[in-house]
């Protein structure tokens, strides 16, 4: 597999590992144009800090008077 690129400055992120089955996971980003090409259901995002493989299921965006931001979440490859 090689890499489709690097996720934009994550704002904040949450990683669950279950001793059992599937961990999951869920990132916030700022909205650009290059998190948005990144950001397909069925991509992989591999996050090196726990050395953790994931399969994105759910991308949702918000917009506030702070900016838009995109949230994505999904599950280990365990699962």
């Amino acid at each position: 597999m090689d890499p489709l690129g690097i996720l934009e400055k994550p704002t904040e992120w949450t990683y669950t590992e279950k001793y059992r089955g599937a961990g999951n996971f869920q990132i916030w980003l700022p909205f650009t144009v290059g998190n948005v090409k990144l950001c397909s259901i069925g991509n992989l995002v591999w996050i090196k800090e726990k050395d953790a493989a994931m399969v994105i299921e759910l991308i949702q965006t918000e917009t506030s008077t702070s900016g838009s931001k995109i949230m994505i979440q999904g599950y280990t490859l365990e699962n």
